[in-house]
């Protein structure tokens, strides 16, 4: 929940440590204050609507908060996290690079079209 609520307190300004999860999915509100980092370490929400917040459909508040999820993050959010304090369960690097897994995977596709999938939603722009 924390790193979800860091990255949607920094939407409007960075992308780079957004943190991203196949199968993931929430709503957020971007009129809510953004919170800082010490506030979010102590376990505060600001912007993340906990009870949306599925992981391959199934809610994880509150019944399944701790149960445990995998999640892959470039390194740059890796450094990142443990920087503010954030303490990881346990962690191994794959030795890949995000660069040629990206590269690797538009070539395989050899046209992108991109959509968006409607897993992260800011109810700010809901009528």
């Amino acid at each position: 929940m924390g790193g979800l609520e860091f990255t949607v307190s920094n939407v409007e300004y960075i992308d780079d440590l957004s943190m991203q999860a196949s199968g993931l999915t929430f709503e957020y509100d971007s009129r809510n204050p953004s919170l800082s980092i010490e506030e979010i370490l102590d376990g505060k929400l600001s912007r993340i609507d906990p009870l949306s917040v599925r992981v391959n459909g199934e809610a994880i508040f509150p019944d399944n908060l701790y149960k445990p999820y995998s999640i892959a993050l470039n390194e740059q959010l890796v450094v990142f996290l443990k920087s503010i304090g954030m303490e990881l369960v346990s962690e191994s690097d794959t030795n890949l690079f995000e660069y040629n897994l990206v590269r690797d995977f538009a070539r395989k596709l050899k046209l992108l079209n991109y959509s968006s999938e409607g897993r992260i939603i800011d109810k700010a722009f809901l009528k």
